[in-house]
């Protein structure tokens, strides 16, 4: 009896499994289409998550500030430099003068080294005078400038401001914040300097 072989026999005209290249050619250009479809709402939604972000820090900044004068008993400012899209926390080293300090301010204070190299030139940059030194520094996200600020001049510094009293109350402020057709505003009162972010201008985003 004729025994029969282990490898089956190949049946002419089936196709074996696996993609051609024209098939891989038509997928990858169907990809590159989707992809650049949805390029440009991923952008758009990208502008509108860094202007938000942007306001939300600004509003943030305002907040402490207002809460370190209330705590400290001494005057805190916010600087604004709107060429440069950036911002300090500037109070006033006068220790003596303080009713309460907070310990966790004092604990920071007193592990902070004074800045140098870049972060020091940058400082400088300021032009603050005697007696003043900077919290905080922040700056806007990428693609986010100031489009709009009503501040207030202090004679102090060269830069707009808003200044919060002890008491809480703020010079009061408005500043837009715009990148691309995203637009977002932050509204600080003059009484009790509490602080309002709202989007004025965009689409919607997820």
């Amino acid at each position: 009896m004729e025994q029969s072989s282990r490898w089956p026999t190949p049946v002419h005209g089936t196709r074996g499994e696996g993609f051609t290249l024209i098939e891989l050619l038509v997928v990858m250009s169907l990809m590159v289409i989707m992809a650049g479809l949805a390029m440009p709402v991923a952008y758009r939604n990208m502008s509108n998550y860094r202007a938000r972000v942007s306001a939300r820090e600004v509003g943030t900044t305002l907040s402490w500030a207002r809460d370190r004068a209330v705590a400290s008993r001494i005057p805190n400012a916010v600087l604004f430099d709107e060429e440069g899209g950036r911002y300090i926390l500037v109070s006033h080293d006068a220790d003596d003068r303080r009713l309460y300090i907070p310990e966790e301010e004092r604990e920071q204070r007193d592990s902070e080294q004074e800045p140098s190299g870049r972060l020091a030139e940058q400082d400088a940059e300021w032009n603050l005078p005697a007696g003043y030194s900077i919290t905080l520094r922040k700056e806007l996200q990428n693609g986010v400038e100031f489009s709009r600020m009503e501040l207030t001049e202090v004679p102090w510094s060269e830069y707009p401001a808003v200044v919060f009293d002890p008491r809480g109350y703020s010079s009061g402020a408005t500043i837009t914040l715009a990148a691309k057709k995203h637009v977002w505003r932050i509204t600080l009162t003059r009484a009790g300097g509490r602080v309002r972010v709202e989007r004025v201008m965009g689409e919607d985003s997820a």
